[in-house]
Parts: structure tokens; C-alpha cells; sequence
């Protein structure tokens, strides 16, 4: 097993949600790719209850591709409307769109 570095993170929560599926805790941090590229990990988690805190242990990770990243940060900074990705995780079931 190789260690993992992980950088800053951000966390957004949103416990006010009335609707349980819409509750959730979302964390976005700088990590490392197995080959040792700088990338950015998308992490979110439900949140069981108004008020609580994320349930980590059942939370969906992405680690986003270099061309992922790159069409990520650029609806971030509006040049882009919209960032997807698909195929991920060992099973090949995660995707994501921004």
C-alpha cells in the first residue's frame, strides 16, 4: 500500500436541505494521482439528519483525469458551462457532472 500526500481542502455543507436527498456534505482537496500528478479529489457524503454532520464513511470519491481537472477549473472560472467525467473507480460506475 503506498501513502497517500493530501493537500487543502474545502467543504461545503448542506444540512438546511428539507428534502434527505438533497442534505449532503461535499469536500474538494488537492491530492496526488498514483503516478504522482497533482489533482483534485471530489468527496460527498449524506448527511442523515437536519443539522448533523456528513456520514464520511458513506461517501463517493472521484479523483479527477488530468483533462477532467483542467475542464473542471474552467467552469469554475466561467469558460466553460460544464465539466463531465465517467469511467471511474475500480468497478468503472462513478461519474461526474459540473
Amino acid at each position: 500500500m503506498t501513502e497517500q500526500s493530501y493537500g487543502e481542502s474545502l467543504k461545503f455543507f448542506s444540512d438546511w436541505q428539507k428534502d434527505p436527498a438533497k442534505r449532503t456534505g461535499l469536500n474538494v482537496q488537492h491530492t496526488l494521482t498514483r503516478g504522482e500528478y497533482p489533482t483534485v479529489s471530489i468527496e460527498i457524503a449524506p448527511i442523515r439528519a437536519s443539522g448533523s454532520s456528513p456520514d464520511w464513511k458513506s461517501k463517493i470519491t472521484v479523483q479527477l483525469t488530468r483533462g477532467e481537472l483542467t475542464a473542471f477549473c474552467s467552469v469554475l472560472f466561467g469558460l466553460r458551462s460544464k465539466a463531465e467525467g465517467s469511467y471511474h473507480g475500480d468497478a468503472k460506475n462513478k461519474s461526474f457532472a459540473v
